[in-house]
């Protein structure tokens, strides 16, 4: 079950927030620009710094330029910049330790050459590998591979990318990245996330939503034993919650929770066995009756489009939270509701101000359930209405509980504390 927490803005613009754990957001960019560079203190007494970070400018309109930079977390200083040569578009990058190169941490960049945005095309697509010595970049070599590469990540010891519609695992080589074996998700598709887990591979697609992917080291091969094709989702952002359930949002403002079934990656196994098949054999009998479908434990329409989300712990030795970006700046976090009484409680409250109140103009519950229906969320912008409502409505809305107002009062108020 799923709380959309406290915010720190005004009503109209928490109803923005994500419906999840416990949503609480927290601003957007009001400075107007990137020119910041300046010292803040909270309220803990903890120095927050923000560091002007700027790209080189396109030499015309139409092409690209781009920069690899290291930046030193304790003082948020630029220590090496790198500018990517001629019409080179930096999309992605990630730290990778190769097991044949004896653990080196070496920094690993997806690019293309020419990119145009529409339609989506480029001359050339490359993955560039790079040693850090003495805290500067020093180019190892460049691969050109097949797709255009906007996710990677490690992968036992090797580099796993997202290549056009196809994943893509690579070693280490002299003189360039040696394909060890791929896998194509979908022939039109393009992969924009990769997570890893143990054998595991959790791919987001941009039109064919979330595929759960196991790999089998005897036979060096992919296989897809759960994914999400009965309801093709154009996936943005996704976080890894354990290694059965993602969270992800897509290109329409929606948030969910999809969850495989229990012994999906045996019951996909078993079936290629008993057909004598293998499941990436695209197209074929053994694919679909070999794949499990996702469950949707949670779906929430946020209002505009999450383009971020990442587990953390919001105060130490709390609970974890997803923590969310959107489009437009707004921070929030997702917390989860624990209890069966908390569930109760907050899900009734909800209910019953439906019937009094809307922070949007319009029914609550149709506009959380704006392309599919909203389920197992409760909105906590909706919640924190009450404390401003008439004392007759919430002396009504406590009855409908079955509590008293002052403990209504004091639960709402103090869910954020309570859910950490």
């Amino acid at each position: 079950m799923l709380l959309k927490g406290t915010g720190v803005r005004s009503e109209a613009e928490k109803i923005k927030a994500g419906y999840g754990f416990l949503a609480v957001e927290a601003s957007s960019a009001e400075d107007g620009g990137m020119d910041i560079d300046d010292d803040e203190e909270d309220e803990t007494g903890l120095e927050q710094r923000r560091t002007a970070v700027r790209c080189p400018i396109p030499e015309q309109p139409g092409s690209w330029a781009s920069s690899v930079r290291i930046i030193d977390p304790k003082t948020a200083d630029t220590v090496d910049v790198l500018d990517l040569d001629g019409n080179d578009a930096a999309l992605c990058c990630c730290a990778v330790q190769f097991h044949s190169r004896g653990g080196e941490v070496l920094l690993a960049v997806g690019g293309s050459t020419e990119m145009k945005m529409n339609p989506v095309s480029t001359k050339e697509s490359f993955v560039a590998l790079y040693r850090i010595v003495d805290n500067r970049l020093t180019l190892l070599h460049r691969t050109k591979v097949d797709g255009i590469v906007v996710a990677m990540t490690q992968f036992q010891g090797k580099l796993l990318i997202g290549c056009g519609g196809s994943i893509e695992l690579y070693d280490m080589g002299k003189k360039q990245l040696l394909m060890k074996t791929s896998l194509e998700i979908k022939e039109r598709g393009m992969v924009k996330r990769l997570q890893a887990a143990g054998d595991r591979v959790y791919v987001g697609d941009v039109n064919c939503s979330v595929s759960f992917i196991k790999f089998d080291a005897s036979q060096n091969k992919f296989h897809v034993f759960c994914d999400d094709s009965m309801q093709p989702r154009h996936i943005v952002a996704q976080e890894l919650l354990d290694v059965n359930t993602v969270i992800a949002s897509d290109k329409f403002g929606n948030i969910f929770v999809l969850r495989a079934p229990k012994g999906a990656v045996e019951g996909a196994v078993e079936e290629t066995v008993s057909i004598n098949a293998g499941l990436w054999e695209s197209g074929t009998a053994a694919v679909t009756a070999g794949r499990s479908k996702f469950e949707v434990l949670c779906h929430y329409y946020a209002g505009e489009i999450v383009t971020g989300l990442k587990r953390a712990s919001l105060i130490a030795g709390g609970s974890e939270a997803v923590v969310y970006t959107t489009v437009s700046g707004n921070i929030g976090a997702l917390l989860p509701i624990k209890t069966r009484d908390d569930v109760e409680f907050f899900s009734t409250v909800e209910r019953e101000l439906r019937l009094e109140s809307s922070i949007v103009g319009r029914d609550q519950g149709q506009y959380r359930s704006m392309y599919a229906p909203v389920k197992h969320v409760v909105d906590s912008a909706l919640l924190q209405s009450f404390t401003g409502m008439e004392l007759e409505k919430r002396k009504k809305i406590a009855e409908g509980v079955e509590r008293g107002l002052v403990d209504v009062e004091r639960k709402i108020n103090g869910m954020g504390d309570e859910l950490l």
